[in-house]
């Protein structure tokens, strides 16, 4: 009895002594960059996604540029669907696809930096149907940017506009519309930057990304409408023109050599509307090409609280 009570402790002490060095194991970091300002600050990227809108899936080009107080994008679509595969009776019709171009600028008021933990996993363990997962905490730095953005914006689209003809009949009229919209409003952004060494680990881990959310009040000064093909009498009565809307969006965008990039953005678009609403939802998604064109920064920026 006595030699089984003695055998139980001695496996107890050794498990706590096995579970204190676990727990009590320390790594050593280091390093490789960790400097938001010397994020990759040019970007060419390819494009496509969906625009709910008019319907239409736009594949463009978008260039990125950002100084050290100041914030320029472009970028120039067209509507892949009615461009490509347009039907007979589209043409037929008249009807042009989507073409978009918006040019765009932002004066940064605030930029900070500021710390933040990111989570290093250096072991993760599985029993049963529970997974533990042990993490080493790493300080790295995190740059904010608030700002005020504006630009201006050109785009061509269609519709059609059903009207009544005689007695339980109904014709179709097509029109392409043409609308340069103005537009201002704030633009929140996020940048990280940093690689980080941990010995025991031959992967170096890290993060090279940008994160924009951006809010726009748009007004339109000019726009036109032009009717493309007429089945009946030209009947205007359900197109409406509406000189203001809004936008909100979000941008996230690898700044690796070559990376990815995805937005989502939805608002009221300014112009001619067919049918009387002009609420829309665009996404997009595809590849970059980024690279450092101002000389790199190898000051040590002292995170704000």
């Amino acid at each position: 009895m006595k030699s089984k009570l003695k055998t139980q402790i001695f496996l107890v002490v050794v498990a706590i002594v096995c579970a204190s060095n676990v727990f009590s194991q320390t790594y050593n970091y280091s390093y490789k960059y960790n400097n938001p300002y010397n994020v990759n600050n040019f970007t060419v990227g390819l494009y496509t996604g969906i625009d709910f809108g008019v319907t239409e899936a736009p594949i463009g080009l978008q260039f990125n540029y950002m100084l050290s107080r100041v914030s320029l994008e472009a970028k120039f679509a067209k509507g892949l669907l009615l461009g490509l595969i347009g039907s007979d009776s589209d043409r037929m019709h008249g009807t042009k696809p989507l073409n978009f171009m918006e040019l765009t600028g932002a004066i940064h008021l605030m930029d900070k930096v500021k710390t933040k933990t990111y989570k290093f996993v250096t072991n993760v363990s599985q029993s049963y149907n529970t997974t533990t997962t042990s993490y080493l905490p790493v300080p790295v730095y995190v740059r904010k940017i608030f700002g005020l953005r504006g630009g201006l914006m050109h785009y061509n689209i269609n519709g059609s506009a059903s009207v009544k003809g005689g007695v339980g009949s109904s014709y179709t009229n097509y029109y392409n519309m043409s609308t340069v919209t103005l537009y201002g409003g704030l633009l929140f952004k996020t940048i990280q930057d940093f690689k980080i060494k941990v010995d025991g680990f031959s992967r170096e881990k890290g993060k090279k990304r940008m994160r924009e959310f951006y809010m726009d009040f748009m007004y339109a000064p000019a726009t036109s409408i032009t009717a493309t093909y007429l089945q009946g009498a030209e009947d205007r009565s359900k197109i409406i023109l509406r000189n203001t809307g809004f936008r909100m969006g979000w941008q996230w965008r690898s700044t690796r050599t070559f990376g990815g990039h995805f937005r989502l953005e939805f608002g009221l678009l300014p112009g001619y509307v067919i049918p009387k609403s002009n609420l829309y939802t665009m996404w997009t998604t595809g590849f970059n090409i980024s690279s450092r064109v101002a000389p790199k920064k190898d000051a040590i920026y002292t995170p704000s609280k």
